[in-house]
């Protein structure tokens, strides 16, 4: 480590002044320092993981490489470059003291090799430590848990990465602590430039960020063929292209760019001239675009500086894609980018870019695309073509796709195809065409599947019975389940579903003594319909009987319907004491009762004890109250403690009191709850101009509410 480069990890280059030597100036020691190497420290001990989240150009990375450097100056580094081979060759040889450096960790989140938790877990097992360095939106976007009605959850595997981390936020601006140990050493004239900068933040024009925007925002007329070449790149990076932009792309875009005098009167060379104005070097320390090689003398694409994406961003974000920049990245564009572009079209409502996008997928291998293209084309009318999508992708085991291909079979009457994938063992075929039997009273058939092959053919069939008050043969059925052999893997009785649908059908036909017995005779599913029934028939006593000797059994399915009727009878003593003896769904619950009785000092007392859901409820009810300052204020401090549960707390809490601004930062910033509440909110207000704005911004679910309403 002592023996490394810190430009060739990803340090930023610097301003170049006359009588400076270096490549870079001498660090100037952050506050964060200390908490870093202590982190570094402890990492070191039996491996860890550590993460520096900040914008770009904020000094994060030469912090890391400084932090590291002294703490670990013996220890090998290794800087990954392909994920899936680095990780294999470190698992195989499990190199002692070893750091695993990965500047800008979203460069190692998307693709097909990328970082898992489970990579991240064995390298950490082994000893190792890692380090790495995040934007802020893109730690938000990842490590927000989603909505609780957002089934999709694309992150998942995200969050439990991040989840292994040691996070430590590197903010932009200097302190005034920091400037002042600047000030120590402004004998190098860097230092002394960027002090004397106020307008900017200090690392920022050490790495000439100020200068990007004024070359691409000032550029002057005879420059505009460089500043359009600049902003058709910073398009094409916004909406997803990752990998460098080829020169017949910039082509192709930046006309758009153009007005009608500068298309008419540009030379023969305006490309060349374009594109020796955007990689023109900025004080010897960057360029608004820099060419990739692909040999000596070749030049491949162009990538687009970090700062000025990141500040492109932000201005043009409502800002829309001309149509002919989308035809440029259908006909330019790399097969790794496409799954990224085509997300990106369709949330705009671009939705023939986003079909020719998925087929870029599909056609490169990339399965996946199957359904989303399979839903494009089925909204529009072409079902066979949309089968067309679905079946390579079903066939090669995309669950998804198996499922959409199944349900779209049976809504437009291909049942003997669906009927076909189902008897070779396609699971959702399987599913989707017993749930067709029962909703045609096709009993027998149904019947006979249950026999033959299980679940799920035994609980649509079930469901039928229940619904259907056909108990005798309920009761048959789960009895012949309950004579079944355990399972030879997990040493568990197979699932009865027969006695889960008999449970719900005695407490729909009333059956309380019966339940009374199964639930004798050690039925959990007739214990909780048992209780449930009790409770509707105004015997809650009764029914917490049931449900206390089911959970003081051990029966934990439980735990959250006798927390909720012990809050509704108002039992907040045996609330108390169950939650303090440790039982979560009875501090959740008398939370929520604490919070229905307006009794803020009790939950501030609890929540000052680390109760979570007390912190959680303490939040609402001072905004209730008309607090909504101070709410939001607990709430983000929670947050800028890396606590992610809070980001949807706060999202609601700005919705409910109409906080359109500030859920648009947040959302900017890359807060899903955020987004989905500012949209919900910019609906319900019908503020259609705005919703309008946010289709254009991509914002997630914004075309989905606008054409909806």
């Amino acid at each position: 480590m002592r023996q490394a480069r810190p430009r060739l990890l990803g340090v930023h280059a610097s301003i170049q002044v006359s009588g400076t030597i270096g490549e870079l100036p001498p660090y100037v020691p952050r506050d964060l320092d200390a908490d870093l190497r202590a982190s570094l420290t402890a990492a070191s001990v039996d491996g860890g993981f550590v993460l520096l989240v900040g914008g770009s150009s904020a000094g994060k990375t030469r912090a890391l490489f400084e932090a590291v450097k002294v703490v670990l100056p013996e220890w090998w580094l290794v800087k990954v470059d392909a994920v899936g081979p680095t990780v294999r060759e470190l698992r195989s040889a499990r190199p002692p003291r070893t750091v695993v450096w990965m500047d800008e960790l979203q460069h190692y989140l998307n693709g097909r090799e990328r970082l898992t938790s489970g990579d991240a877990f064995s390298l950490i097992g082994c000893g190792m430590v890692l380090v790495a360095t995040l934007w802020p939106d893109e730690y938000l976007r990842r490590a927000t848990p989603r909505a609780p009605n957002d089934e999709s959850d694309p992150y998942a595997d995200d969050r439990a990465l991040l989840g292994l981390a040691r996070v430590l936020d590197v903010p932009g601006d200097f302190s005034v602590a920091e400037r002042q140990r600047a000030v120590e050493l402004a004998s190098d004239g860097r230092i002394q430039t960027a002090l004397d900068t106020p307008d900017a933040g200090f690392t920022q024009v050490l790495a000439a960020g100020p200068q990007l925007i004024r070359q691409w925002q000032s550029a002057p007329p005879k420059d505009a063929f460089g500043k359009a070449v600049i902003t058709a790149a910073l398009d094409a990076r916004r909406v997803g292209s990752a990998a460098p932009l080829t020169r017949a792309y910039l082509e192709s875009a930046a006309p758009a760019y153009l007005n009608d005098r500068e298309r008419a009167t540009a030379p023969d060379d305006w490309l060349d001239q374009a594109l020796a104005y955007a990689c023109a070097l900025l004080s010897g320390a960057t360029s608004a675009l820099s060419p990739v090689a692909g040999g000596m003398g070749r030049t491949i694409g162009y990538t687009v500086a970090d700062y000025l994406h990141q500040y492109g961003r932000q201005v043009r974000r409502c800002e829309p894609i001309p149509d002919d920049v989308w035809l440029a990245l259908v006909d330019h564009h790399a097969s790794s980018d496409s799954l990224r572009l085509a997300d990106n079209a369709e949330r705009r409502l671009c939705i023939r870019r986003a079909e020719s996008f998925f087929r870029c997928a599909l056609a490169a291998g990339e399965t996946v695309a199957g359904q989303p293209l399979a839903r494009l084309l089925a909204g529009d009318g072409q079902v066979d073509e949309a089968l067309a999508a679905l079946r390579p992708s079903a066939d090669a085991g995309e669950y998804g796709a198996s499922r959409a291909l199944a349900e779209l079979l049976a809504e437009h009457g291909h049942i003997e195809e669906l009927r076909s994938r189902a008897d070779v063992g396609d699971w959702s075929a399987a599913e989707v065409y017993a749930k067709y039997l029962a909703e045609q009273g096709l009993i027998d058939e149904l019947r006979a599947r249950a026999d033959d092959d299980g679940w799920p053919a035994t609980d649509q069939l079930c469901y039928w019975l229940a619904a259907n008050g056909h108990l005798e043969e309920l009761r048959a059925r789960a009895h012949a389940a309950d004579l079944q052999p355990v399972d030879e893997e997990t040493g568990d009785k197979y699932a009865n579903e027969a006695a889960e649908w008999l449970a719900q059908g005695l407490a729909v036909a009333g059956r309380v003594a019966e339940l009374r017995a199964r639930t004798e005779d050690g039925d959990e599913d007739a214990a909780e319909m048992l209780a449930e029934v009790l409770a509707d028939q105004g015997f809650p006593d009764d029914a917490l009987v049931v449900l206390r000797a089911q959970v003081d059994g051990g029966n934990a399915y439980l735990e959250r319907t006798l927390a909720d009727l012990l809050a509704a009878q108002g039992h907040g003593e045996e609330l108390l004491a169950r939650a303090d003896a440790g039982d979560a769904e009875c501090a959740r619950a008398l939370a929520g009762l604490l919070a229905a009785q307006g009794d803020a000092d009790t939950l501030r007392a609890r929540a000052g004890r680390g109760d979570r859901p007390a912190a959680e409820r303490l939040a609402g009810l001072l905004a209730d109250q008309g607090h909504v300052d101070e709410a939001i204020a607990m709430l983000r401090a929670r947050a800028e403690g890396h606590d992610r549960v809070s980001d949807y707390e706060m999202a609601c809490l700005l919705a409910r009191h109409g906080r359109v601004d500030e859920l648009r930062h947040r959302a900017d910033s890359g807060d899903a709850c955020a987004a989905e509440e500012l949209v919900k909110l910019l609906v319900a207000q019908r503020r259609v101009v705005e919703l309008e704005a946010e289709v254009r911004a991509g914002t997630p679910t914004a075309a989905r509410a606008f054409r909806a309403n």
